[in-house]
Parts: structure tokens; C-alpha cells; sequence
């Protein structure tokens, strides 16, 4: 029985096989006076470091940002994310961008924000990028966590039931 219990709570324990796992990466857009205009995500489903992820690719989830408290959808704009490591190193734009749009020009992570309204705004500089990291255990760290605990507690109620050793006189 207490194998059976075991089994089962193993069983719940195994992540499955086919599991979607999402990376996000946190944007910050500062101009080069260091003053922060804007933020974003890049999500992306099983990443896998050192990738170059295309414009069409399936994997990138999220590219989106608000700067100047404008909002902006890169999926679909951009034709490659290049990554070295788990670092994002470039961003490549589509051509034929619209003007009223932010354009991630030369070699890194350099950005130009053009805003064709009144007053016309330009602005350069860099995107901070950094992985954030999962904030909560997965289930199956969960399972596991809690099988130990069980086991712990079972071992604890079989020694308060055995009777104490006989002492000789």
C-alpha cells in the first residue's frame, strides 16, 4: 500500500514530456543621458541559448514595449534575434518600417525612437535586456517537496508508536 502511495505521488512528480516552457526577457530603452523612456518583454517557448530566432518563428511569444507611453507590437517587425548565450546581442528590423515606429539600428542593442507627430521626437540609445527568472517552483518541485515532507512525517508517527526499549536490571 505504501508503495502504491509512493508510485502515485512519483508519478505526479515526472514533468510532462511535451511541456512548454516559457523564457522571458525584460527591455529597458534608455537614452544615452541614461534617462530610462520605456520598458518591454520578449517571451520566448522552449529557448534554447545561442539561437537565432527569425520574424516567422513560432517560438517568440511576446515582443512588445511602451515607450514614451506609446505602445509597440515588434512581433512580425523584426527579421532575426540574435542570441549569444543566454544574452541578447542584436536585434535586426524589418525594412520599410513605418516612421511613426522605433527602428534597432547597427551592431548590439541600439535603438532610434522617431515620433513624425507635433513636436516631431527622436530619440537614440541602448536596450538594457535581462532574463527574468522563474518566480515560482514547478509542479513537480512541488510533489517532490511535498513526498518528503510525507515521509518525514511518517517516519516521526512510526517511531512514536514503537514501544521503548526494555532496559535490563
Amino acid at each position: 500500500m505504501f508503495a502504491l502511495l509512493i508510485a502515485g505521488f512519483l508519478g505526479l512528480a515526472s514533468a510532462p514530456a511535451n511541456a512548454v516552457v516559457v523564457t522571458n526577457f525584460s527591455l529597458i530603452f534608455q537614452t544615452s543621458q541614461s534617462v530610462i523612456v520605456g520598458t518591454g518583454t520578449l517571451g520566448i517557448t522552449d529557448f534554447v541559448a545561442g539561437s537565432t530566432y527569425g520574424s516567422g518563428n513560432a517560438h517568440v511569444t511576446e515582443f512588445d514595449a511602451v515607450i514614451n507611453g506609446f505602445n509597440f507590437d515588434f512581433l512580425g517587425h523584426f527579421s532575426a534575434l540574435v542570441f549569444t548565450g543566454n544574452t541578447l546581442t542584436a536585434v535586426t528590423a524589418n525594412t520599410g518600417v513605418n516612421p511613426n515606429t522605433i527602428l534597432f539600428t547597427g551592431n548590439g542593442l541600439q535603438f532610434q525612437y522617431f515620433l513624425n507627430g507635433d513636436p516631431q521626437v527622436l530619440q537614440t540609445g541602448t536596450v538594457l535586456v535581462s532574463q527574468i527568472a522563474p518566480a515560482v517552483p514547478e509542479p513537480s518541485t512541488w510533489a517532490m517537496m511535498i513526498l518528503g515532507f510525507a515521509g518525514l512525517s511518517f517516519l516521526a508517527y512510526r517511531r512514536r508508536k514503537q514501544p521503548a526499549a526494555l532496559t535490563a536490571a
